[in-house]
């Protein structure tokens, strides 16, 4: 789930992550060549920071674009462990800076 950006409310979105950082989202599973041509997002999520909270619902996730302006993204996933294997994953891979986290975060 994605809070919106204009309308705040929550909206259940599927995300692509590329290796160079791209985070495209659509509204459902792509399942053409046409649908993945035709994204509803398409923003980098390289170098940015990530910050895991519990506002406003639980196993939510913040990432902040540091580019040319600032822009928070606002994510949520239905568990804990979901979320910390996604932020595990994520930050691992090297895409994000500025947050370190351990299990014990999302206790």
């Amino acid at each position: 789930m994605v809070i919106g950006e204009h309308i705040k409310n929550w909206r259940a979105r599927y995300f692509l992550l590329y290796e160079d950082g791209s985070l495209i989202g659509f509204r459902k599973e792509p399942d053409s060549a046409e649908a993945l041509a035709d994204p509803l997002n398409n923003f980098t999520v390289k170098g940015c920071q990530i910050m895991a909270t519990d506002r406003p619902k639980p196993y939510t996730f913040l990432i902040r674009g540091l580019h040319l302006s600032t822009v928070e993204r606002t994510f949520h996933v239905e568990t804990e462990q979901e979320r910390f294997v996604l932020l595990e994953l994520l930050v691992n891979n090297g895409l994000f800076h500025g947050y370190e986290f351990t299990e014990s975060d999302f206790a």
